[in-house]
């Protein structure tokens, strides 16, 4: 009787208990692995947005530092078809308007954004004299090569438009301010310089996150 005993509690599982004990148990693992999923998709969703986000806010704190301290009579920006169109109708009624051609250094029409905005800033060497100045510092957009400026996302990433902000200094020192860049405008209208940034970035599930900041900068009048 006790071999018999021993032996039966050394049974193991017969089928019918192995397939009840499957069907109680692979639902539950398969409800585990889902909320595992979900969370870590949740989890990267809210880094990912959350990066973007304190991206394009330090590019815009970056821009405002550099131009916080930029002569408001050295601003310039890139002139378009646009302002080509406008000065040649001024010219028509005052012949002394100077007409650009598209790529000039301009005086920014007011409030017209625009993606380059060029300034000279006091040295810094005394702090309260302007006429002390430091080389040209251009920002400008630059887009990626494999994307035209269309609206249209030419390259697949689910990003628009995409390219990245740099800071030339002098024709020549480039630094790099942003990447992942959808737009980029720079607006003066009177002194106050206005920038407005839209910021992108894609997690490993190929979901795209955005964005938007906007600054203004007061620029010195001397």
């Amino acid at each position: 009787m006790s071999s018999q005993r021993e032996q039966s509690n050394q049974r193991g599982f017969t089928l019918l208990e192995l397939l009840v004990v499957c069907a109680i148990a692979v639902p539950i693992l398969g409800s585990v692995f889902a909320t595992n999923m979900l969370v870590r998709g949740e989890v990267e969703s809210g880094d990912t947005s959350a990066s973007v986000a304190e991206s394009c806010r330090t590019a815009g704190q970056r821009v405002s530092l550099y131009a916080r301290s930029g002569l408001l009579s050295t601003c310039a920006v890139r002139a378009t078809q646009d302002d080509v169109n406008a000065a040649t109708a001024a010219q028509a009624l005052n012949p002394s308007v100077v007409v650009p051609s598209i790529g000039d250094w301009i005086a920014p029409p007011v409030g017209a954004e625009r993606t380059t905005f060029r300034f000279q800033a006091a040295d810094g060497v005394l702090s309260m004299n302007a006429a002390a100045l430091t080389p040209a510092r251009e920002f400008q957009f630059v887009i990626d090569d494999n994307e035209t400026a269309n609206g249209i996302d030419d390259d697949g990433d689910g990003m628009i438009d995409e390219g990245k902000l740099e800071l030339r200094i002098n024709t020549s020192q480039l630094e790099l301010i942003a990447t992942g860049v959808e737009l980029c405008r720079f607006s003066l209208t009177g002194r106050v310089l206005s920038v407005r940034l839209q910021c992108a970035r894609r997690d490993h599930q190929g979901h795209v996150y955005r964005a938007v900041v906007t600054h203004s900068i007061y620029m010195r009048n001397s």
